[in-house]
């Protein structure tokens, strides 16, 4: 533990010491996360629509839209552009979980077929480097899938790991489309140490008397596909039938190459001649304005109040997210204010998310798992009050800024809160901001490091604990 800590500190305060064997693989890339233009000048004021009325303010993006409109803060032209910055994901450009949600109908309307497709190994590119490392794979991915499908397909991150693409009525089969994208993802991203593979769920969106129907009984189908694809090795796509699904022979894709359409050989030929760098740039392109440059443009209080919340608030739970944390290191360590940093993380989320859509089915596991996380972040903002700041990193990651003198035992009731409350456990870091051998921004990354080192140790032991510098790790 001492030689991780001691890692740690060369990593942010003076670099590797030559010849230093102890160095926590992947941690470093932390820092890069402090080098953002403009980290230490808040965004409004830091603590702007921070209160609980604000963390339930979750009107539906077109209520922001109408209220901008009244306020005529923004030009015709200045509303078109923050509606294509509202419904697009920041990270990859695609549409995000918001437009689909909105645009429902006309989506399911012109399309015939639904795929949805997760990377094969994303969880072990994130414990074996870092997020950063997996975010990147998520862009790559996203740049590959959506320079090949184009314009034959509406396609979104709808969720932080899974991907949807609506598929048009085409002279393919969608069976062919789905085989196609995932030979053109393993070609690109398929010669690294984790392979950037994809498995494929495929489903018709035929059935059903309404579109939600039609849409939520399509991904069911499609979702279960794609889990039959990820158990039988990844890299397959995997098509829904009546009497369950029907893996596509994924290898045997070569000898149709010749018989495909020109279409689909065009795509793939251009893909094999571009860089993935050059790919990504075609598509970053596409992502459109930042949210946030319409906020010094919102005159009318409601209307920033509501923008303000989409672009800094996590809309699942309520509250800041990991981009408001990001803008805002710089004032959170000047300030003084507080006085330990607190990481925390539900404990084997994914393999409790995996077993309620097993259980409950694709749709109602997956908003059984969203009510888990909405719930703890509910107990953490009602036990912060006025002491702690929580964000809400993305899906089970949370933090908490603390003011208490006792940020372990504050620590510990909420950690048997959430587990009384809900039946699941927690695992939290005690980490005190550490600005005192090390100046300006670059003590939050020894303070990151530390927090992250030390719920590593809580995971080691067992979970459900909080675990300190100096401490024995504590479970009640």
């Amino acid at each position: 533990m001492k030689a991780l800590l001691a890692a740690a500190f060369l990593t942010v305060c003076g670099g590797w010491a030559a010849g230093a064997e102890s160095r926590p693989q992947g941690r470093v890339r932390l820092l890069s996360l402090l080098s953002s233009p403009g980290l230490s000048a808040p965004v409004g004021r830091p603590f702007e629509g921070v209160s609980q009325e604000a963390a339930r303010f979750r009107a539906p993006f077109r209520r922001l839209l109408a209220a901008a409109r009244r306020s005529r803060a923004l030009s015709r032209r200045g509303l078109s552009a923050l509606r294509r910055a509202g419904y697009r994901d920041q990270m990859t450009g695609l549409y995000n979980g918001l437009y689909l949600e909105e645009h429902l109908g006309s989506l399911v309307k012109a399309s015939a077929a639904l795929l949805v497709f997760k990377l094969d190994f994303l969880k072990e590119i994130n414990d074996a480097l870092d997020h950063e490392a997996g975010d990147e794979s998520l862009k790559a991915l996203s740049a590959v899938a959506g320079e090949f499908l184009g314009r034959d397909a509406v396609l979104l991150r709808r969720s932080p790991t899974g991907f949807a693409a609506f598929l048009k009525d085409g002279p393919e089969a969608p069976e062919e489309v789905a085989e196609h994208l995932r030979a053109a993802v393993e070609r690109k991203l398929g010669d690294r140490r984790f392979p950037g593979t994809i498995s494929i769920g495929i489903a018709a969106l035929g059935r059903g008397s309404s579109a939600q129907e039609r849409y939520f009984l399509a991904f069911e189908a499609a979702e279960a596909a794609r889990r039959a694809a990820k158990q039988a090795g990844g890299n397959q796509a995997a098509a829904s039938r009546l009497e369950g699904a029907t893996l596509l022979a994924a290898r045997a894709f070569e000898s149709r190459l010749k018989s495909a359409s020109p279409h689909w050989r065009e795509r793939l030929d251009r893909l094999d001649r571009e860089s993935l760098g050059d790919i990504a740039s075609h598509r970053s392109l596409r992502a459109g304005p930042d949210p946030a440059s319409f906020l010094d443009r919102m005159r009318d209080g409601a209307a920033r109040l509501a923008l303000h919340a989409f672009v800094y608030r996590n809309r699942l739970t309520g509250l800041l997210n990991r981009r408001w944390f990001a803008e805002n290191m710089g004032w959170l360590l000047g300030s003084g204010e507080f006085g330990h940093y607190l990481a925390l993380d539900l404990d084997h989320f994914g393999a409790l998310n995996d077993r309620l859509r097993r259980e409950l089915g694709p749709r109602l596991g997956e908003q059984k798992g969203d009510e888990i996380l909405s719930r703890v972040g509910k107990i953490l903002a009602e036990g912060s009050a006025d002491q702690a700041l929580p964000v809400h990193l993305g899906g089970e990651e949370f933090i908490i800024m603390s003011r208490h003198s006792d940020p372990r035992g504050f620590a510990e009731e909420i950690r048997l809160a959430i587990k009384r409350a809900l039946g699941v456990t927690v695992s939290i870091a005690v980490a005190p901001i550490l600005d005192s051998q090390c100046g300006g921004s670059r003590a939050w990354g020894l303070t990151m490091v530390l927090a992250e080192v030390l719920l590593h140790r809580a995971k080691e032991l067992g979970r459900d604990r909080v675990v300190e510098p100096g401490a024995s790790p504590s479970k009640l």
